[in-house]
Parts: C-alpha cells; sequence; structure tokens
C-alpha cells in the first residue's frame, strides 16, 4: 500500500503537478491579459479550476483501485478502467488538466496560459489518437475496441457505459473467424 501510494505521488509530481503549476507560472505574464483591464471576469475561472482538480483526484483514485496504480501513460496497465468517470468518457484525465488549466487562464486574467491550454489540447488529441489508443487497442484487443466504439473521446455522454462480460479467448476467436472468412469471399469472388 505504501509502494503504490509512493508511485502515484511520484506520477503526480511527474505530469499533472508539472502541467498544470510549474508550467503556467513560468508562462504567467501579468501585462498581456485576456480582458480588458475594466472587466473583472476572474472570478469566473474558478468553476472551470475546481471542476478539473476534483475530477483530476476522482479519475486517478479510479484508475489506482482499477489497474498497477499508475495513470502515467508510459505505465503498463493491467486492466482497462472503464468505471466511473471513464465510463462516461474516455479521456477524463486529459479532460480535468485542460479544464484546470482554462481555470488558471481565466483566474489569473492570462492570456499566455490560455494560449498554453489549447496547445496542450491539441498534443493531447494528436498523442491520443495516434499513440495512447493503438497501443491500448494493441493491449486489451476487443475489450478496448468495445469501449472505444461506445465512449466518446472528449465529450462526455450522459449514460454509463457498462462492459459485457467477455470470456477469456472467445472474443478474439470471433474476430479472426470474422477477417478469414472476409478474406475467403473476397478469395472466391
Amino acid at each position: 500500500m505504501f509502494l503504490l501510494i509512493l508511485k502515484i505521488l511520484r506520477d503526480v509530481i511527474l505530469l499533472p503537478f508539472n502541467l498544470v503549476v510549474v508550467v503556467p507560472y513560468y508562462i504567467y505574464n501579468r501585462h498581456e491579459t485576456l480582458w480588458p483591464s475594466d472587466v473583472q471576469a476572474q472570478w469566473f475561472g474558478s468553476i472551470p479550476f475546481s471542476i478539473g482538480v476534483l475530477g483530476l483526484l476522482v479519475a486517478i483514485v479510479q484508475v489506482a483501485a482499477n489497474s498497477n496504480g499508475s495513470f502515467a501513460p508510459w505505465a503498463k496497465k493491467d486492466n482497462l478502467t472503464v468505471v466511473g468517470l471513464y465510463s462516461l468518457v474516455r479521456n477524463p484525465i486529459y479532460i480535468c488538466l485542460f479544464l484546470t488549466l482554462i481555470g488558471e487562464a481565466l483566474l489569473f486574467d492570462s492570456l499566455w496560459i490560455f494560449y498554453y491550454s489549447l496547445g496542450f489540447l491539441v498534443v493531447c488529441h494528436f498523442y491520443l489518437v495516434f499513440i495512447e489508443e493503438e497501443i491500448l487497442e494493441k493491449r486489451f484487443r476487443v475489450v478496448f475496441h468495445h469501449y472505444r466504439k461506445r465512449v466518446p473521446r472528449w465529450i462526455p455522454q450522459t449514460e454509463p457505459y457498462r462492459q459485457p462480460k467477455f470470456r477469456s479467448g472467445i472474443m478474439d476467436k470471433i474476430k479472426q473467424g470474422k477477417s478469414k472468412s472476409r478474406s475467403r469471399k473476397t478469395s472466391t469472388e
């Protein structure tokens, strides 16, 4: 248990802390603002900031409880997390990090943190599409394929995903059988 907590703390310091505290601290420039000086809209930032931080904590706990304890993209997962926030949207950690950054941009009235949050979202999208989802597809095969078809990447759905009971190896055989029958049909035509 103690090692699990240390692993989670390490990952929190390496990823979310650096992304939402260290980088914004260094790019913050109080002279480049989002709003004209007479508009006092900073308090609006507390809403996405609070939702982002709370959601991030919930998502990290859900991954830790369901897998090997690490939510870091480079960590090999034992199980695909499809419960809690992950039953509504495939990438709650990235969404919560983005909400936290948007909240910071509004709270600190920072144009540069706003640009950084948009850049963060673009980089995350390409990373997810071209790297992470391919890794998950290879590792979890039919389970991830089924999950990916039914749970959106960015916009949460209202009804939670319910994972069907896959019997070990049967879905892989069914999938292989379908691809063999397709190849037979094309070869006979």
